[in-house]
Protein backbone atom coordinates (compact mmCIF):
# COMPACT_ATOMS: atom_id res chain seq x y z
CA UNK A 1 0.00 0.00 0.00
CA UNK A 2 1.52 3.45 -1.10
CA UNK A 3 2.64 5.87 1.88
CA UNK A 4 2.54 3.50 4.28
CA UNK A 5 6.44 2.18 5.95
CA UNK A 6 7.32 -1.05 6.55
CA UNK A 7 9.56 -1.56 10.00
CA UNK A 8 11.82 -4.53 10.34
CA UNK A 9 10.21 -7.83 11.84
CA UNK A 10 9.56 -7.97 15.52
CA UNK A 11 11.71 -10.18 17.26
CA UNK A 12 10.07 -11.96 19.17
CA UNK A 13 13.20 -14.10 20.26
CA UNK A 14 13.59 -11.10 22.58
CA UNK A 15 10.80 -13.07 24.84
CA UNK A 16 12.76 -15.30 26.80
CA UNK A 17 15.22 -12.56 27.53
CA UNK A 18 15.50 -11.34 31.03
CA UNK A 19 12.84 -8.27 29.99
CA UNK A 20 11.82 -7.87 33.94
CA UNK A 21 14.71 -7.51 35.83
CA UNK A 22 15.05 -3.60 36.35
CA UNK A 23 11.58 -3.59 38.03
CA UNK A 24 12.75 -6.70 40.16
CA UNK A 25 15.69 -4.97 41.20
CA UNK A 26 13.62 -2.05 42.41
CA UNK A 27 11.27 -4.45 44.03
CA UNK A 28 14.01 -6.34 45.99
CA UNK A 29 15.62 -2.86 47.19
CA UNK A 30 12.51 -1.74 48.18
CA UNK A 31 11.48 -4.72 50.45
CA UNK A 32 14.04 -4.42 52.42
CA UNK A 33 12.86 -1.44 54.11
CA UNK A 34 16.31 0.58 52.94
CA UNK A 35 14.79 3.55 51.81
CA UNK A 36 11.45 4.83 50.44
CA UNK A 37 11.89 8.17 49.15
CA UNK A 38 8.88 9.99 46.69
CA UNK A 39 9.11 12.85 43.80
CA UNK A 40 9.58 12.67 40.45
CA UNK A 41 11.30 14.99 38.08
CA UNK A 42 12.19 15.19 34.10
CA UNK A 43 15.70 15.27 32.58
CA UNK A 44 14.24 17.70 30.13
CA UNK A 45 13.10 20.23 32.43
CA UNK A 46 12.17 23.04 30.73
CA UNK A 47 15.12 22.72 28.18
CA UNK A 48 13.52 22.21 24.42
CA UNK A 49 15.96 22.13 21.65
CA UNK A 50 14.39 20.63 18.27
CA UNK A 51 17.09 17.86 16.76
CA UNK A 52 14.52 17.08 14.18
CA UNK A 53 12.30 18.52 11.64
CA UNK A 54 9.44 17.08 10.32
CA UNK A 55 8.00 16.58 6.53
CA UNK A 56 4.36 16.39 5.92
CA UNK A 57 3.65 12.42 6.08
CA UNK A 58 0.59 10.72 4.68
CA UNK A 59 -2.79 12.41 5.99
CA UNK A 60 -4.45 8.17 6.44
CA UNK A 61 -3.02 5.62 7.76
CA UNK A 62 -4.41 2.03 7.67
CA UNK A 63 -3.80 1.24 11.09
CA UNK A 64 -3.30 3.06 14.79
CA UNK A 65 0.41 2.68 13.97
CA UNK A 66 2.47 5.54 12.92
CA UNK A 67 6.31 5.38 12.75
CA UNK A 68 9.06 8.38 12.81
CA UNK A 69 12.94 6.73 11.62
CA UNK A 70 15.42 9.31 13.07
CA UNK A 71 19.13 8.13 12.61
CA UNK A 72 19.46 7.65 16.52
CA UNK A 73 15.83 5.43 16.83
CA UNK A 74 13.00 4.70 15.79
CA UNK A 75 9.66 5.41 17.35
CA UNK A 76 6.59 3.47 16.70
CA UNK A 77 3.11 4.56 18.50
CA UNK A 78 -0.57 5.58 18.06
CA UNK A 79 0.02 8.37 20.05
CA UNK A 80 -1.79 11.49 18.09
CA UNK A 81 0.20 12.85 15.23
CA UNK A 82 1.37 16.15 17.68
CA UNK A 83 2.32 13.82 20.72
CA UNK A 84 4.07 11.80 18.24
CA UNK A 85 6.55 14.88 17.31
CA UNK A 86 6.86 15.76 20.56
CA UNK A 87 7.75 12.55 21.94
CA UNK A 88 10.76 12.01 18.93
CA UNK A 89 11.59 15.34 20.03
CA UNK A 90 12.08 14.72 23.46
CA UNK A 91 13.75 11.33 22.61
CA UNK A 92 16.04 12.78 20.39
CA UNK A 93 17.15 15.65 22.42
CA UNK A 94 17.55 12.99 25.72
CA UNK A 95 20.10 10.76 23.36
CA UNK A 96 22.06 13.31 22.36
CA UNK A 97 22.61 14.31 26.01
CA UNK A 98 23.59 11.30 27.23
CA UNK A 99 26.02 11.10 24.09
CA UNK A 100 27.67 14.41 24.82
CA UNK A 101 29.68 12.72 27.95
CA UNK A 102 32.18 10.74 24.89
CA UNK A 103 32.75 13.43 23.01
CA UNK A 104 34.45 12.49 20.03
CA UNK A 105 35.26 8.68 20.42
CA UNK A 106 34.80 6.86 17.90
CA UNK A 107 31.65 4.86 17.42
CA UNK A 108 31.96 0.91 17.07
CA UNK A 109 28.31 -0.41 15.73
CA UNK A 110 25.24 0.82 14.80
CA UNK A 111 22.24 -0.50 17.16
CA UNK A 112 19.76 1.81 17.78
CA UNK A 113 16.96 1.47 19.87
CA UNK A 114 13.41 0.89 18.82
CA UNK A 115 10.55 2.63 21.15
CA UNK A 116 6.88 1.69 21.05
CA UNK A 117 5.01 3.80 22.86
CA UNK A 118 1.23 3.15 23.53
CA UNK A 119 -1.44 5.91 23.79
CA UNK A 120 -3.62 3.85 26.07
CA UNK A 121 -2.79 2.95 29.35
CA UNK A 122 -5.01 0.39 30.53
CA UNK A 123 -4.11 -1.21 27.20
CA UNK A 124 -0.11 -1.15 28.56
CA UNK A 125 -1.19 -2.79 31.94
CA UNK A 126 -3.22 -5.32 30.45
CA UNK A 127 0.23 -6.42 28.37
CA UNK A 128 2.81 -5.79 31.07
CA UNK A 129 0.95 -5.21 34.13
CA UNK A 130 0.58 -2.01 36.63
CA UNK A 131 3.78 -2.14 38.45
CA UNK A 132 5.95 -0.31 35.41
CA UNK A 133 6.36 2.48 32.98
CA UNK A 134 8.40 1.10 30.80
CA UNK A 135 9.97 -2.24 29.64
CA UNK A 136 12.77 -3.46 27.09
CA UNK A 137 14.11 -6.29 25.96
CA UNK A 138 17.27 -6.49 24.53
CA UNK A 139 19.80 -8.53 22.42
CA UNK A 140 23.08 -7.83 20.57
CA UNK A 141 21.22 -5.86 17.76
CA UNK A 142 19.31 -3.06 20.03
CA UNK A 143 17.08 -2.38 22.36
CA UNK A 144 13.40 -2.37 22.02
CA UNK A 145 11.54 -0.45 24.75
CA UNK A 146 7.69 -0.07 25.87
CA UNK A 147 6.52 2.76 27.45
CA UNK A 148 2.44 4.46 27.37
CA UNK A 149 0.86 8.18 27.64
CA UNK A 150 1.86 11.31 27.06
CA UNK A 151 5.38 12.02 26.65
CA UNK A 152 6.54 14.04 29.46
CA UNK A 153 6.49 11.11 31.54
CA UNK A 154 9.12 9.01 30.06
CA UNK A 155 11.50 11.05 31.37
CA UNK A 156 10.18 10.91 35.01
CA UNK A 157 13.20 9.33 37.38
CA UNK A 158 12.02 6.66 39.13
CA UNK A 159 9.63 6.92 41.99
CA UNK A 160 10.41 4.38 45.08
CA UNK A 161 7.53 4.25 46.88
CA UNK A 162 5.75 1.00 47.93
CA UNK A 163 2.89 1.69 45.60
CA UNK A 164 6.14 1.35 43.34
CA UNK A 165 5.96 2.54 39.55
CA UNK A 166 9.44 3.02 37.62
CA UNK A 167 10.24 4.34 33.86
CA UNK A 168 13.14 2.37 32.13
CA UNK A 169 13.52 4.67 28.93
CA UNK A 170 16.26 6.96 30.37
CA UNK A 171 18.38 4.09 31.22
CA UNK A 172 17.79 2.28 28.06
CA UNK A 173 18.84 5.16 25.91
CA UNK A 174 21.79 5.31 28.07
CA UNK A 175 22.44 1.42 26.99
CA UNK A 176 21.61 2.30 23.76
CA UNK A 177 24.48 4.91 23.76
CA UNK A 178 26.59 2.56 25.37
CA UNK A 179 26.60 -0.41 22.95
CA UNK A 180 27.33 2.35 20.00
CA UNK A 181 30.64 3.00 21.51
CA UNK A 182 30.88 -0.22 23.22
CA UNK A 183 31.32 -3.25 21.56
CA UNK A 184 32.17 -5.44 24.84
CA UNK A 185 30.93 -4.36 27.71
CA UNK A 186 31.92 -5.79 31.27
CA UNK A 187 28.48 -5.61 32.84
CA UNK A 188 29.51 -3.59 35.93
CA UNK A 189 30.68 -0.69 33.19
CA UNK A 190 27.13 -1.04 31.40
CA UNK A 191 24.90 -0.80 34.13
CA UNK A 192 26.83 1.52 36.25
CA UNK A 193 27.32 3.66 33.54
CA UNK A 194 24.21 3.24 32.19
CA UNK A 195 22.55 4.25 35.99
CA UNK A 196 25.46 7.29 35.88
CA UNK A 197 24.27 8.81 32.59
CA UNK A 198 20.19 8.21 32.87
CA UNK A 199 19.91 11.06 35.73
CA UNK A 200 21.36 13.28 33.21
CA UNK A 201 19.96 17.20 33.34
CA UNK A 202 19.52 20.24 30.64
CA UNK A 203 20.87 23.13 32.09
CA UNK A 204 20.32 24.89 28.89
CA UNK A 205 19.85 24.13 24.91
CA UNK A 206 23.35 23.34 24.53
CA UNK A 207 24.22 22.10 28.24
CA UNK A 208 23.58 19.02 29.91
CA UNK A 209 24.42 17.90 33.80
CA UNK A 210 25.69 14.47 34.80
CA UNK A 211 26.19 12.93 37.81
CA UNK A 212 23.20 13.53 39.34
CA UNK A 213 22.83 11.26 42.07
CA UNK A 214 20.32 8.15 41.67
CA UNK A 215 17.93 7.33 44.25
CA UNK A 216 17.67 3.59 43.19
CA UNK A 217 21.30 3.05 42.60
CA UNK A 218 22.16 4.57 46.08
CA UNK A 219 19.88 2.67 48.35
CA UNK A 220 20.74 -0.51 46.84
CA UNK A 221 24.47 0.32 47.49
CA UNK A 222 23.54 1.26 50.99
CA UNK A 223 20.96 -1.32 51.79
CA UNK A 224 23.26 -4.32 50.57
CA UNK A 225 27.02 -4.00 51.47
CA UNK A 226 27.59 -7.88 50.73
CA UNK A 227 29.45 -6.87 47.35
CA UNK A 228 32.77 -5.14 46.41
CA UNK A 229 34.47 -3.43 43.98
CA UNK A 230 36.38 -7.45 43.57
CA UNK A 231 32.91 -8.90 43.12
CA UNK A 232 32.18 -6.83 39.97
CA UNK A 233 34.67 -7.82 37.78
CA UNK A 234 33.18 -11.94 38.22
CA UNK A 235 29.74 -10.75 37.64
CA UNK A 236 29.85 -11.16 33.72
CA UNK A 237 28.96 -9.60 30.87
CA UNK A 238 25.60 -7.23 29.01
CA UNK A 239 23.36 -9.25 27.86
CA UNK A 240 24.46 -12.83 29.89
CA UNK A 241 21.57 -14.07 32.18
CA UNK A 242 21.47 -13.30 35.83
CA UNK A 243 20.45 -14.46 38.98
CA UNK A 244 17.37 -12.13 40.16
CA UNK A 245 18.39 -12.32 44.37
CA UNK A 246 19.31 -8.81 46.31
CA UNK A 247 22.90 -10.22 45.84
CA UNK A 248 22.21 -8.65 42.18
CA UNK A 249 20.62 -6.04 43.17
CA UNK A 250 23.96 -4.84 45.32
CA UNK A 251 25.96 -5.16 42.36
CA UNK A 252 24.44 -2.89 40.70
CA UNK A 253 24.45 -0.12 43.74
CA UNK A 254 27.99 -1.14 43.90
CA UNK A 255 28.69 -0.35 39.86
CA UNK A 256 26.82 2.57 40.08
CA UNK A 257 28.90 3.76 43.25
CA UNK A 258 31.94 2.62 42.10
CA UNK A 259 31.76 4.63 38.22
CA UNK A 260 30.62 7.53 39.98
CA UNK A 261 33.37 7.54 42.14
CA UNK A 262 35.88 6.97 39.75
CA UNK A 263 34.45 9.42 37.08
CA UNK A 264 35.20 12.18 40.24
CA UNK A 265 38.07 11.27 41.72
CA UNK A 266 40.09 9.36 39.13
CA UNK A 267 39.13 10.58 36.03
CA UNK A 268 42.29 10.19 33.91
CA UNK A 269 42.35 6.49 34.86
CA UNK A 270 38.61 6.13 34.00
CA UNK A 271 38.74 8.04 30.48
CA UNK A 272 42.15 5.81 29.68
CA UNK A 273 40.12 2.54 30.75
CA UNK A 274 36.74 3.35 28.16
CA UNK A 275 39.64 4.33 25.90
CA UNK A 276 41.18 0.69 26.18
CA UNK A 277 37.69 -0.93 26.30
CA UNK A 278 37.07 0.17 22.76
CA UNK A 279 39.80 -2.06 21.57
CA UNK A 280 38.03 -4.81 23.20
CA UNK A 281 40.22 -6.63 26.14
CA UNK A 282 38.08 -6.15 28.29
CA UNK A 283 41.30 -7.74 30.92
CA UNK A 284 43.94 -5.81 30.18
CA UNK A 285 41.31 -2.08 30.06
CA UNK A 286 41.39 -2.86 34.00
CA UNK A 287 44.76 -4.63 34.52
CA UNK A 288 46.12 -0.78 33.07
CA UNK A 289 44.10 1.06 34.91
CA UNK A 290 42.97 -0.09 37.98
CA UNK A 291 44.13 -3.44 38.73
CA UNK A 292 44.78 -5.53 40.86
CA UNK A 293 42.10 -4.40 43.31
CA UNK A 294 43.21 -3.27 46.30
CA UNK A 295 40.87 -3.60 49.67
CA UNK A 296 41.14 0.32 49.79
CA UNK A 297 39.09 0.63 47.14
CA UNK A 298 36.27 -0.52 48.69
CA UNK A 299 37.14 2.28 51.76
CA UNK A 300 37.40 5.14 49.31
CA UNK A 301 34.10 3.90 47.43
CA UNK A 302 32.32 3.89 51.01
CA UNK A 303 33.54 7.11 51.99
CA UNK A 304 32.90 8.85 48.99
CA UNK A 305 28.71 7.93 49.01
CA UNK A 306 29.01 8.86 52.74
CA UNK A 307 30.15 12.25 52.85
CA UNK A 308 27.83 12.99 49.78
CA UNK A 309 30.33 14.65 47.78
CA UNK A 310 29.13 14.05 44.31
CA UNK A 311 30.59 16.40 41.88
CA UNK A 312 28.48 17.12 38.62
CA UNK A 313 30.10 17.55 35.39
CA UNK A 314 28.64 20.65 32.74
CA UNK A 315 28.72 19.20 29.44
CA UNK A 316 28.28 20.89 26.14
CA UNK A 317 26.09 19.58 23.89
CA UNK A 318 27.47 20.04 20.12
CA UNK A 319 25.58 22.01 17.73
CA UNK A 320 24.17 19.79 14.88
CA UNK A 321 21.76 20.48 12.14
CA UNK A 322 18.33 19.01 12.64
CA UNK A 323 17.66 15.96 11.55
CA UNK A 324 14.57 15.43 8.49
CA UNK A 325 11.62 12.91 9.30
CA UNK A 326 8.73 11.74 8.56
CA UNK A 327 5.84 10.55 10.31
CA UNK A 328 4.91 7.90 7.95
CA UNK A 329 1.94 5.28 8.67
CA UNK A 330 3.11 1.61 9.26
CA UNK A 331 1.90 -0.47 6.59
CA UNK A 332 -0.96 -2.86 7.65
CA UNK A 333 1.92 -6.22 7.12
CA UNK A 334 4.04 -4.66 9.91
CA UNK A 335 0.81 -3.29 12.12
CA UNK A 336 -0.39 -7.04 12.82
CA UNK A 337 3.10 -8.32 13.67
CA UNK A 338 3.24 -5.47 16.20
CA UNK A 339 -0.08 -6.71 17.60
CA UNK A 340 0.84 -10.48 17.92
CA UNK A 341 3.91 -9.54 19.63
CA UNK A 342 1.80 -7.61 22.15
CA UNK A 343 -0.77 -10.86 22.25
CA UNK A 344 2.43 -12.80 23.21
CA UNK A 345 4.05 -10.71 25.60
CA UNK A 346 0.79 -10.68 26.89
CA UNK A 347 0.77 -14.15 27.88
CA UNK A 348 4.36 -14.26 29.31
CA UNK A 349 4.03 -14.46 32.94
CA UNK A 350 5.00 -11.94 35.09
Amino acid sequence: MTGTSEIPRYPLVFLGVDCMWRVLVVLGVVSTGCVTPSGASSSLGAVRRDFLTFTPGSTEAPTRWRVVEADAFTLISDLPVEQLKEAAQAIAQSYAGIKAMFGKLPEAIDAPPTIVALADDMEFQKVFGSKVNGITMSNEKGSWIFVYGAPYRWFDRPVLTQNLKTSVLQHELAHAVLRSYFAVQPRWFAEGMAQYLETNQWLDAQTVSLGEPNLEAYSAYRGIRSVGVADLQTWGFIGEQELRDLTSAGLYGESWAFVHWAITNEPDRFVQYMYLLTKGDVNAAWKQTFGPIQPSIDTAVFQYMKNGQHSLAAVKVPAAPAQTVTIAAVSEKSAQRLEAMLEQLEKKPR
